[in-house]
């Protein structure tokens, strides 16, 4: 639910603040979001480095408005198309 308020909120009020650990991490807060302790190698830790997966770019780009296709998929899934 946190993760959808954020979308929804981040186009003009980007100062909110989430409990969710991906509302923190697209914050720009270093969250660990994967159990890495299993891997040994330091530079394959490194390649998964959470912050890495968020683009600052679409984000800033957000449109106040959300569009249908961003929407969609949970619409079709809500109507009960479970095989996507």
């Amino acid at each position: 639910m946190q993760i959808w308020l954020q979308r929804v909120s981040q186009p003009f009020a980007k100062t909110f603040s989430y409990d969710e650990q991906l509302c923190k991490l697209v914050a720009g807060e270093p969250q660990a979001i994967w159990n890495l302790n299993w891997i040994s190698s330091n530079e394959l830790k490194g390649l998964l480095d959470p912050l890495k997966i968020i683009d600052q770019e679409k984000i800033d780009n957000l449109l106040p408005v959300i569009p249908p296709q961003e929407v969609e998929l949970f619409m079709l899934k809500a109507q009960g198309h479970h095989s996507l």
